[in-house]
């Protein structure tokens, strides 16, 4: 049997844990604390994979280590396959099919049901093996209503980029942090259909193409918004109210946040506009650049200080891409550089929050075109609800 279609199971046992900051190459993968990562062999969850080779094995993906220089030692996951496709199918009256085959998947199994937005895959990254990308693959999950044997896709990866529901979310990097819409799921499958390795094979007959390409990966990690639940919250509350929750929740307080302004580089909280409205709004940079502009003709409509419009940027360039599209786009109101745990609080991108006066969560909605919100914060602004409203400026 080939290495590159066998398919194994790994026993649980117990395993090393990692620390959290891990040095790869020339660069430092981070890692959550184990008791946030629901992946872990310690928590019973349990890896199937394509076969590994070399003694690389896939129940290495599961044991908390992302530390490149054990490669030698056997950590991590090393698998070839060869990729078959343009299968062309010609006859009269039959459009022509194209059809593919051969890749390489990892699948890990948790034990009991968790609300997760958020999978982190750690490839390998080393002079000896430096990363050279993933070109195309796919990220699936699978919850305890679906059917037995169905799958579903969260997220795509094509031509190196992240795609969540066909927005753009990312480059795929040696750490790659996927983010998508919070649900309660059971398992987590990673198709590679390609990498940058990939190399064409002589190929005949039927077959227009056969690539020969191995993937490379140290470990996986899945999360969610509940395993925040660990972190106090209680010292950025104020004294008389509850503690802000760990995950933002429609009437409860806002989770609190500090953050850099994207431009000026100071740092803003949202404590700092307690008494105004505030909207949120969640993104990559220019992954809905309409969005972007609808929103900074929104605020150009409401001149009232009451109201704030905050962006929250999550990008992995030290704010480079946020700042290009904010002289791009002409953006109006401040943005601010969000770390991952904010995100994770907020329950993931393309959403907004409206704040009320309060400090309290009065709404959340998926934004597809931000001047879709104007009625909504007109609304607000004559509805004179717990927020005391906003007021609009003539």
């Amino acid at each position: 049997m080939r290495p590159y279609a066998a398919i194994v199971m790994w026993s649980c046992r117990s395993l090393a844990l990692s620390t959290a900051a891990i040095v790869v190459g020339c660069a430092v993968q981070t890692m959550s604390p184990p008791e946030h990562n629901y992946a872990l062999a310690r928590h019973g969850s349990y890896v199937v994979a394509t076969r590994g080779v070399g003694g690389h094995r896939a129940d290495t993906l599961i044991n908390g280590v992302a530390d490149a220089a054990r490669w030698a030692d056997g950590e991590g996951w090393e698998a070839p396959f060869v990729r078959q496709g343009s299968f062309e199918l010609r006859s009269p009256g039959m459009d022509q099919r194209r059809m593919s085959s051969g890749y390489a998947q990892v699948e890990i199994r948790l034990t009991e049901p968790r609300r997760v937005n958020r999978v982190v895959v750690h490839a390998l990254d080393s002079d000896e093996y430096p990363f050279k990308g993933i070109e195309s693959g796919e990220l699936l999950v699978r919850s305890p209503r679906d059917s037995t044997d169905v799958w579903r896709t969260v997220a795509t990866i094509e031509k190196g980029k992240v795609m969540i529901r066909r927005q753009l979310s990312g480059a795929v990097e040696a750490r790659t942090v996927i983010r998508f819409e919070t649900e309660d799921i059971n398992g987590v499958r990673l198709h590679v259909y390609e990498t940058g390795e990939a190399a064409r094979l002589p190929s005949g007959g039927s077959v227009r193409r056969a690539i020969a390409d191995t993937v490379r990966l140290l470990e996986i990690e899945i999360s969610g918004p509940e395993a925040l639940d660990l972190v106090d919250t209680a010292a950025t509350s104020p004294s008389d109210q509850p503690p802000a929750p760990p995950r933002a929740t429609v009437g409860l307080p806002a989770p609190p946040f500090e953050l850099p302004d994207a431009r000026a580089g100071h740092a803003v909280a949202l404590s700092d506009h307690r008494g105004r409205v505030v909207l949120l709004y969640l993104f990559t940079p220019f992954a809905d650049t309409s969005t972007m502009i609808d929103l900074s003709e929104l605020r150009a409509a409401f001149e009232s200080p009451d109201l704030v419009v905050l962006g929250l940027s999550h990008e992995s360039t030290d704010g480079r891409q946020t700042r290009h599209m904010i002289e791009r786009y002409h953006v109006n109101f401040p943005v601010l550089l969000a770390d991952e745990a904010t995100v994770t609080r907020y329950e993931g991108l393309g959403s907004a929050y409206l704040v009320g006066r309060d400090g309290v969560l009065l709404d959340r909605f998926a934004v597809t075109r931000a001047r879709d919100m104007r009625p909504l914060l007109e609304a607000v602004i004559a509805g004179g609800d717990a927020s005391d409203t906003v007021r609009r400026d003539h």
